[in-house]
């Protein structure tokens, strides 16, 4: 039930989490790692048991693409460290708590569009 993303695979850094890679799964939680500088379109879509989500960054993170995390309706955190420079369309969108949204000095430079 509980995802952690590996920092290296098979000896190269994991620089990304591809489109549609965890969409419809039914983990509760994801650790990504702060080797990820991308999250793609629809990543974690439709995840409706997620609830935890922790991604240390340490300002490594540059764009988390449309709906990545659209329909996760249990999330109740989502930690951002550091700073998100491209925030894709819906990516939040049906999220479970908004008053957790964004917590940390994540802060993004361009909200959808």
């Amino acid at each position: 039930d509980d995802i952690v993303i590996p920092a290296e695979y098979k000896g190269a850094p994991v620089v990304a989490v591809e489109p549609n890679g965890f969409a419809d799964c039914t983990m509760r939680s994801v650790y990504i790692p702060s080797t990820v500088t991308r999250i793609g379109a629809h990543a974690f879509e439709n995840c409706a048991n997620l609830s935890d989500l922790t991604i240390d960054l340490d300002g490594s993170l540059k764009a988390v693409g449309d709906r990545a995390f659209y329909g996760c309706t249990a999330l109740k955190r989502a930690i951002f460290e550091g700073s998100v420079e491209t925030m894709g369309e819906e990516v939040f969108f049906r999220f479970g708590d908004y008053a957790n949204l964004l917590r940390g000095r994540g802060k993004a430079r361009r909200l959808g569009g």
